[in-house]
């Protein structure tokens, strides 16, 4: 790989300047639009996170299955304050950004257990027959 191109891909990826989130969530997008052999449905929501850790703690609300009692524990009445503000924050901007209540949003996601299941399978697949690099503009975060 020529040493300029990884030195961009470097720079990119370890890079703490916000993202262009409105091109990312475009490229992404159109990403999907491009997956062989027909497309696939994009993303209906896109969910950032100001943390790995606040993601982490979305999919466990979201998801629900095993992750049911780490929410238990940190939403719970007994629980620490800030763990119960923490998980009230993230729900919150969760339907804020959907623009959906809760029980709604769940249910558009397919509910608690399988709703990262398939997209995550048909992103592997994706990602597993591009054999390309997209340099683009290197002044970009993304």
């Amino acid at each position: 790989m020529d040493s300029q191109i990884r030195s961009a891909w470097l720079a990119s990826l370890l890079s703490t300047e916000p993202a262009d989130r409105p091109r990312a969530e475009s490229e992404l997008r159109d990403l999907y639009a491009a997956a062989p052999p027909a497309g696939l449905p994009p993303p209906v929501y896109c969910f950032w996170f100001d943390s790995p850790f606040r993601a982490a703690l979305a999919v466990a609300l979201l998801k629900g299955g095993p992750y049911r009692s780490v929410v238990r524990i940190l939403e719970g009445t007994g629980g620490p304050k800030p763990d119960r503000e923490t998980m009230e924050s993230i729900r919150s901007a969760l339907c804020q950004r959907a623009q959906l209540d809760w029980d709604s949003l769940t249910a558009v996601l397919g509910g608690p257990a399988p709703i990262l299941h398939q997209p995550m399978t048909a992103r592997r697949q994706l990602h597993n027959k591009l054999n390309f690099i997209h340099t683009g503009d290197t002044k970009d975060d993304l």
